[in-house]
C-alpha cells in the first residue's frame, strides 16, 4: 500500500493551502508534518520520515520554492532553506508532489524523475509586483483584489485532482488531472460575470500559464 508524506512547514503565507492538506488527510490518509522547520528536532523528524519512502509512496511539499531550494518556515520575516544544497536531501526513490513556486527548475536540477512541479505561482500582489518589474505588462488587467481569487482557484484545481486520484494510480495521472481541473477553472471564469473582460484576459493568461508550467518529470524507460 502506498503512502502518502506531505511536507507543510508552518508559515501563514502559506496558509491558504490549507485545504489541500484536508483533502490530503482525509481523502488519501496521507501524514501531515505541520512543524516549525526551523526546529532542529523537526527537522530531524523530516528527514526520518523521508528516509523511509520507497518508490511506491508519494512526497508531497507545500511551500515556498526556487529554482535552487524549498523553503521551510520563516525565521525573522526570512524564509529559510529546508531541501536543497546544505540542507536536506529529498527523497530519492519515492514519487514526488511539489507544490511551490519553481519547483519545475528545482526538480530538473536534481535530475529527479517521477515527480510533478510548477513555475511561477503568483499567490500574492508581491510576487504579481515582482513578475511586472520584468514586463510591466505581465498579466495585464489583474489588480490586487483579484489575486485572492487566483489562490482559490489554484487551490480547487488541486483539491478537484487529488479527489480524483489514488495513491495506486501513476502520478502522470495526478498531473493530468492537475491540468484538467485548471482547465475546469478556466472555463468557470470566462463564462463568469465578476470580472470585467479586461480583467477576465488577464486572469486566464495566469491560470493558463499556471497550467502550462505544470509538468511531469519522468524517466522515458517508464514508458
Amino acid at each position: 500500500m502506498s503512502r502518502i508524506v506531505c511536507v507543510f512547514p508552518v508559515d501563514d503565507s502559506t496558509n491558504f493551502l490549507e485545504p489541500v492538506r484536508m483533502v490530503l488527510k482525509k481523502k488519501l490518509g496521507a501524514t501531515i508534518i505541520r512543524e516549525d522547520t526551523t526546529r532542529e528536532e523537526h527537522r530531524n523528524e523530516i528527514s526520518n520520515r523521508l528516509h523511509e519512502l520507497t518508490e511506491q509512496d508519494v512526497f508531497v511539499f507545500m511551500g515556498h520554492g526556487a529554482s535552487y531550494c524549498l523553503y521551510g518556515s520563516p525565521q525573522g520575516g526570512e524564509l529559510q532553506p529546508l531541501f536543497g544544497k546544505d540542507a536536506l536531501s529529498l527523497p530519492n526513490q519515492s514519487r514526488s508532489l511539489l507544490i511551490s513556486c519553481r519547483s519545475n527548475d528545482f526538480i530538473e536540477s536534481l535530475q529527479l524523475v517521477n515527480a510533478i512541479g510548477f513555475g511561477e505561482i503568483p499567490a500574492t500582489w508581491e510576487e504579481m509586483r515582482k513578475l511586472r518589474e520584468e514586463d510591466c505588462s505581465c498579466y495585464a488587467g489583474v489588480d490586487e483584489d483579484m489575486i485572492p481569487e487566483y489562490r482559490k482557484s489554484f487551490v480547487k484545481a488541486l483539491r478537484g485532482a487529488l479527489k480524483l486520484w489514488e495513491p495506486s494510480e501513476s502520478l502522470c495521472q495526478l498531473y493530468q488531472n492537475i491540468r484538467l481541473c485548471i482547465t475546469g477553472q478556466i472555463v468557470r471564469h470566462l463564462l463568469g460575470q465578476t470580472f470585467t473582460q479586461q480583467q477576465k484576459q488577464g486572469f486566464f493568461e495566469m491560470l493558463y500559464k499556471l497550467k502550462q508550467e505544470v509538468d511531469f518529470h519522468y524517466d522515458q524507460k517508464m514508458f
